[in-house]
């Protein structure tokens, strides 16, 4: 097996033209140069070298060999500058999954961020059910997500990113509307209504534990529909619902969206720890270094 120090030291020795000079150039002692290129010739079973009292002068078999290293050597380079960019996440492939919009607010602003500091980064974003981007986790379909639950999920890492404000999108004619601010107590005896995709679960288990710890057997109506149409039936009196604050940016007829003063929601990354994308690792970094220093934007007035 032919050793890439054998090949380094005959290549230096090519090239200076001698074992002195390319000792003198690369610092390597001349009597290791002359025992490698040695070993490498009796490996190989070709003389590399004339050796003459000025120096050495390359065989043709030398010459041939010279340069089919010289490209060997250069794909090399190319290959440790890849890896080293990809260790620096300089590029390569990151690809994140969202239950949730992305639209405006902390996550709108890490992705914008990302993309300008990253450009040579593709980028994949993916949306579905929490369920599926949590599964999608598992499964290395995807580099990470961002949930609202607080168990951990089986093999994966979860941290918080920031915590959100939730409104309670009611009907404008409703009694709640005039509100600067309710508590979920004021909301208690109000009919919910939630999605059943991306967080609409999770809503729901969150108003059923919420409202059962203040001995309240809430009402809440699921339906398969999407957020869009959601906020319509609101606005047309089939209930209420909850709203993060990404989603009180969208307008939508007779809805009006009034701050629960009592209640927070939390956000977490989710991703597996055996996952060793550097692309990934650095887009933790910068939602860290995000999450410690944003504020959310201040809430629309309702109306």
């Amino acid at each position: 097996m032919i050793e890439l120090k054998s090949l380094q030291c005959f290549m230096a020795v090519a090239q200076a033209g001698g074992f002195r000079r390319a000792s003198a150039r690369t610092g390597i002692l001349q009597s290791v140069l002359s025992r490698k290129v040695r070993e490498l010739e009796e490996t190989l079973g070709v003389s590399m070298f004339e050796r003459h009292r000025e120096g050495v002068r390359l065989t043709n078999a030398g010459k041939r060999f010279l340069e089919d290293i010289k490209s060997l050597f250069a794909q090399l380079d190319r290959a440790t500058s890849a890896l080293q960019a990809a260790g620096s996440a300089g590029e390569g492939n990151l690809r994140l999954g969202f239950a949730c919009s992305i639209s405006g607010g902390f996550l709108r602003q890490l992705i914008s961020n990302w993309r300008q500091s990253h450009p040579h980064v593709s980028l994949t974003l993916v949306d579905g059910s929490l369920q599926e981007m949590v599964a999608a986790v598992v499964h290395r379909e995807i580099d990470a997500t961002v949930t609202t639950g607080v168990a951990v999920p089986p093999g994966c890492d979860i941290e918080q990113l920031w915590v959100d404000r939730i409104f309670l999108a009611v009907p404008s004619s409703h009694r709640l509307s005039v509100r600067r601010c309710v508590s979920l107590q004021d909301a208690a005896q109000e009919k919910f209504i939630v999605n059943q995709s991306n967080f609409g679960v999770e809503i729901r288990d969150f108003l059923i534990k919420n409202l059962s710890d203040l001995g309240v057997s809430p009402s809440v109506q699921m339906f398969d529909v999407g957020r869009e149409m959601l906020f319509t039936m609101v606005g047309l009196g089939f209930g209420c619902t909850t709203a993060a604050t990404v989603e009180t940016g969208t307008r939508y007829s007779s809805v009006t969206y009034v701050p629960v003063c009592d209640i927070q929601l939390p956000f977490n990354a989710v991703w597996s720890p055996a996952n060793d994308n550097p692309a990934l690792r650095r887009f933790l970094s910068e939602a860290r270094l995000l999450s410690r220093s944003y504020q959310d934007d201040k809430p629309p007035r309702p109306r």
